[in-house]
Parts: structure tokens; C-alpha cells; sequence
């Protein structure tokens, strides 16, 4: 009865709508319109692991599905009706047809896909000369059946290829293909990193609503949100906090996207990254936080915002050194003038025994001297 019962289910899912054309009342009395998908689906599978041990490594169901489809209405042509069924001679006559079948076109498939894989495979490995002609055979191999995540010798699949690119079409025809957007590269690049880095916002949002791993980080611990700040892509960086991005993430040095806006200026996305919950007080691999750096390259307005946000301003880094000795190294009266009256310490001495007048001096850079010697700075 069970045997029955999975066979009449399994004709069922894979020819729904030829078995909703026959007798009415036979259907009513199996129930089988009420049974949800999903259960008909485990029924299905149920059957076919009896016969096929390589079940679980079959991802591409669909395919197989429809190039069997024709035998099985086939097979209705001989039994119209459910009642000859009876016969247990018949039901395992029509399992074992089944099961013939299913086996033939699934040792095929996964024949031709393997094929197809290898020379899919040999493309990718030359993709940095990669012409649309190649581009063509790329998604006529994957249509034919190749594994779309198949990595070349580098590690690059042919979503990450597209990306690199900047193909927007064809990164949506691949992640609607089931290209894993979360696949790697040699050099731990995701296909979102590739897209922030190279400055392509709109599969950056594609890529993102696709389910990319937005903290996703390379070998060198940097993230989509870091490189879109050191590339200078403003509004990606902007894309990315909206997006959920972990503002706090340690990158390549241990920067901070805070630490790396302050020190390329972008004012507007150091207000939003505070605004988000940056840590402004992080200090990277050589003791350094946002505000030395916004002091360090001139930036007034930064170190403003920054001091006005809570920022210490006689924090040291590793060699002892502070926001006012940068800027008063550097010449950079206005800062220096903002630290002292923000109550930086201007008597502090560096490792090597310099304070910010000494540093200042030695740049000749006389206003800065005179505003420190007017502020009772020691020689």
C-alpha cells in the first residue's frame, strides 16, 4: 500500500497538472490535492533515495525533472485510470520504469555537467583576457548544466569574474542561476568587497539584496565598508552603513572605517559614521585613533567634530606622540590653536624627548611657535 500510495504521489508532483485532469472523484478519495508541496516533495524523495544513492548530491532537480517529463506522461498514457493500479505486477513494473529512468537521466546530467564543468573551468583560468564571445560561452555552458560556483586556479567563480568586470546583467543572471555571492577568491575578495573596491554601486545594492555577507573580510581582515573608504567611494560607504555594514570592524592594521574617513577628510561620512556608533576612541596597530590622523593631515573641521564627539585629546600613540605635536610638526596653526584651547596638554614630551614647540621649531614654522611660546609651551 505504501509502495501505492508514494507512486501515485510521485506521478502526482512531477505531473500535477495531467493527474488534476482525471477523475474527480478518485482524487477526492486519495486527498492528494490537500497534501502540501513540501510533504509530496519528501514523499518523492523518500522513493528515489531507495534507488539513487547520489540523492543528496543532486542540486539541479529541475532540470532533471523536465527531461523526464515526457516519460512519465508516457507511462499515464497507459494508465489512465488509477485503478489499474491494483495489480502489484503493474506497480512495480511502473516503479521499476521509473526507476530505469530516473537513473539513465541523472547518470547523463551529471555526466554533461561534469563536461561542461571542465571547460567552464578552462575559460576562468584565462578570464583577465576574457572577450564577450567568452562571456557568451561562460553562460551557455551554465546553462547547459556546469557548476556555477566552480572556482578557477585562482579561486575565482564566473560571478566573481562578472563582478570584477562591472557586468551588472550578468551578475543578476548568475545569482539568479544560484551563484553563491559569498564565494571567495585567492585573496579572500568576496564579490561584494570586488564591487565596493572597484566603485560599482549598483551591483553593490544587488549584491546586497541577492544575501552577501556585508561583513565578509579578506586575507588582509578588510571589508566591503573599509575598501569603499580607502577607493574613495563615498557613496557606497554610505550604502553600506545603511545597509546594516559593522562600522567597528578591525581592518588591515587594525583601522577603523572612523580612523581611515578621518584620514582621507570625508567630513560628511565621518558625521554619519559617529552618528552610526563609531568608537572614536579606537586606537589602531600603532596606537593611533581618528583624531591624530584628522590632526596629522590638516583637517580643522574633523578635529573639531571629533573633540566635539568626546574625543580625548591627549591620547598618545605608541611613540608618545599627540594630536597637538602632529599638527604643530606639520604647521598647522589653526589645529593647534583648536587642541590647546580644547585642553591639550602642550608640555608632553614624545619618546624621543620632543614636545610640539621643539617639532614646530624644527619645521620653522614661526606662528606655531609663537602660539605655543604665547601659551607658556617649554623649550
Amino acid at each position: 500500500m505504501k509502495k501505492y500510495i508514494s507512486l501515485i504521489l510521485l506521478l502526482s508532483f512531477i505531473l500535477k497538472n495531467n493527474i488534476l485532469s482525471m477523475d474527480k472523484n478518485i482524487i477526492q478519495e486519495l486527498n492528494i490535492i490537500d497534501i502540501p508541496v513540501e510533504i509530496l516533495y519528501k514523499i518523492l524523495q523518500d522513493v528515489i533515495e531507495s534507488y539513487i544513492k547520489e540523492w543528496n548530491s543532486i542540486t539541479d532537480w529541475e532540470i532533471i525533472r523536465n527531461n523526464i517529463i515526457k516519460d512519465f506522461k508516457n507511462l499515464f498514457l497507459t494508465c489512465k485510470y488509477l485503478e489499474q493500479f491494483n495489480n502489484q505486477e503493474s506497480i512495480d513494473y511502473i516503479i521499476g520504469t521509473i526507476n530505469k529512468s530516473l537513473k539513465l537521466k541523472i547518470y547523463n546530467f551529471l555526466k554533461n555537467k561534469k563536461i561542461k564543468t571542465k571547460e567552464l573551468i578552462i575559460i576562468l583560468n584565462k578570464a583577465d583576457n576574457i572577450n564577450k564571445k567568452n562571456w557568451q560561452k561562460i553562460i551557455n555552458l551554465i546553462n547547459s548544466g556546469a557548476d556555477i560556483n566552480v572556482k578557477s586556479e585562482h579561486k575565482y567563480t564566473a560571478l566573481i569574474w562578472a563582478v570584477k568586470y562591472g557586468y551588472k546583467a550578468i551578475v543578476k543572471l548568475f545569482i539568479d542561476l544560484g551563484a553563491n555571492v559569498n564565494a571567495k577568491n585567492k585573496y579572500g575578495d568576496t564579490a561584494l568587497i570586488l564591487a565596493a573596491k572597484a566603485g560599482y554601486k549598483e551591483i553593490v545594492e544587488l549584491l546586497i539584496a541577492s544575501g552577501a555577507d556585508i561583513n565578509a573580510k579578506d586575507n588582509e581582515s578588510n571589508n566591503a565598508l573599509i575598501w569603499a573608504i580607502i577607493s574613495s567611494y563615498t557613496d557606497i560607504v554610505e550604502l553600506l552603513i545603511s545597509s546594516g555594514s559593522n562600522i567597528n570592524a578591525k581592518g588591515n592594521f587594525g583601522n577603523t572605517a572612523l580612523i581611515l574617513a578621518a584620514a582621507k577628510g570625508y567630513i560628511n561620512t565621518v558625521k554619519l559614521l559617529i552618528m552610526s556608533g563609531a568608537n572614536i576612541s579606537h586606537k589602531n596597530n600603532v596606537g593611533k585613533m581618528a583624531l591624530i590622523y584628522a590632526a596629522d593631515y590638516g583637517y580643522k573641521e574633523i578635529v573639531k567634530l571629533l573633540i566635539a564627539s568626546g574625543a580625548d585629546v591627549n591620547t598618545k600613540d605608541r611613540y608618545n606622540r599627540t594630536a597637538l605635536m602632529s599638527a604643530a610638526k606639520k604647521g598647522y596653526k589653526e589645529i593647534v590653536e583648536l587642541l590647546i584651547t580644547s585642553g591639550a596638554d602642550i608640555n608632553t614630551k614624545d619618546n624621543n624627548g620632543n614636545n610640539a614647540l621643539i617639532l614646530a621649531n624644527k619645521k620653522n614654522y614661526k606662528q606655531v611657535v609663537e602660539l605655543l611660546k604665547k601659551h607658556n609651551a617649554l623649550t
